[in-house]
């Protein structure tokens, strides 16, 4: 059977006749409106714009995350299905509207999410290349520190470096690279190396006055043993474990909330923080963002493919790192004939000052 067509605006119409006392049956005479479409409306079972009440998310929440989807898109950090369906499920785990332990969210969520919000489309991305990326770089630097400085006028950062913060994280791994050596001219050189059998992650933040938060690790595994993990780190040291040793939004969260605020003296009712990091969407959530908005924090994404000219810590802090990092293997490995190096040696490694006589 056909349904009866309506007009949407007579719909509201209605709607608003029965909120000021007119019963539903007269309005929906009155109006064009089919009895049990105006019913559901006035029960509460359906919105009046159509939407069910028994949707995951309420409308306003929806479009939250439309907001977020759209804004990552014109960042150049845009979101597949599946990262979609992803970003929906922490927030729904967030919400306490799943358990962590649940599978994510259906297709068939993602395909009605779609269909409700129509200015959303997915499309493959143009390709970029190298070339294009350089050619576009002027007007892209332009637009990031206009937007920068704007942030920082409105919220009266300029005299206050001490609150800006940027962030940044780097992997560092057992099979190290080894630098250059001497070597007679006919023999070509060789250097012994740990296997790469694990990958440890730093996060590390420093602000504009020069002030060090305390490295933060990301090891591979499950148990976390403080003792042995970090042994020989600086004080204030701490991290965790993942099972990749890679970092993930939930652990960047921890992060924030549990070590960084730590060490930054931050009121929530002064001058907001503004942090600066890259757009990793290992780094970005909504439950972030939203975190992030109760401690009075201003979130900042550096433009993609710009951290060699945008991220401080990328160019004067995990280069220099990484080359220091390789230099204390090679010696471990020379000091220590036959031993690998593991998961345990590296944090230690990776903050020694000794050198080589």
């Amino acid at each position: 059977m056909k349904k009866k067509q309506y007009d949407p605006n007579a719909l509201k119409f209605a709607y608003d006749a029965v909120q000021n006392g007119m019963s539903v049956y007269k309005a929906a005479k009155n109006y064009g409106i089919p009895e049990s479409t105006l019913r559901d409306r006035t029960l509460g079972l359906v919105s009046v714009d159509g939407r069910c009440s028994n949707y995951l998310f309420d409308e306003s929440t929806e479009k939250k995350m439309v907001d977020h989807i759209a804004h990552m898109a014109s960042i150049g950090y845009g979101y597949s299905r599946i990262d979609v369906i992803y970003l929906a499920t922490d927030l729904a785990v967030f919400m306490g509207k799943r358990k962590p332990q649940e599978d994510i969210l259906s297709n068939k969520w993602y395909y009605s999410f779609m269909k409700r919000w129509p200015n959303l489309t997915i499309s493959k991305p143009q390709k970029l290349s190298m070339q294009r990326a350089r050619c576009a770089s002027k007007e892209t630097l332009s637009n990031y520190y206009k937007e920068l400085g704007t942030i920082m006028t409105k919220n009266n950062l300029h005299e206050q470096p001490h609150k800006i913060f940027n962030m940044d994280e780097s992997a560092l791994q057992t099979e190290h690279s080894p630098g250059k050596i001497v070597h007679d001219i006919v023999v070509k050189p060789q250097s012994v190396t740990s296997p790469r059998s694990a990958n440890v992650t730093i996060i590390g933040a420093g602000n504009a006055i020069g002030n060090a938060v305390p490295p933060y690790y990301v090891f591979p595994g499950v148990k976390f043993d403080r003792a042995l993990l970090l042994d020989g780190t600086p004080p204030g040291s701490d991290g965790q474990c993942s099972k990749s040793g890679w970092s993930n939004s939930e652990i960047f969260k921890m992060y924030l909330e549990k070590h960084f605020l730590k060490y930054v003296s931050h009121d929530v009712s002064g001058t907001p923080l503004l942090i600066l990091f890259d757009g990793h969407r290992s780094h970005v959530s909504l439950t972030l963002q939203d975190w992030a908005e109760s401690k009075n924090i201003i979130l900042f994404i550096l433009p993609p493919h710009c951290s060699h000219i945008l991220q401080p810590l990328d160019i004067g802090c995990f280069g220099p790192l990484k080359a220091c990092y390789n230099r204390e293997a090679q010696l471990f490995m020379r000091k220590n004939p036959g031993c690998k190096i593991t998961r345990y040696n590296i944090a230690g490694l990776s903050i020694s000052l000794e050198v080589e006589g």
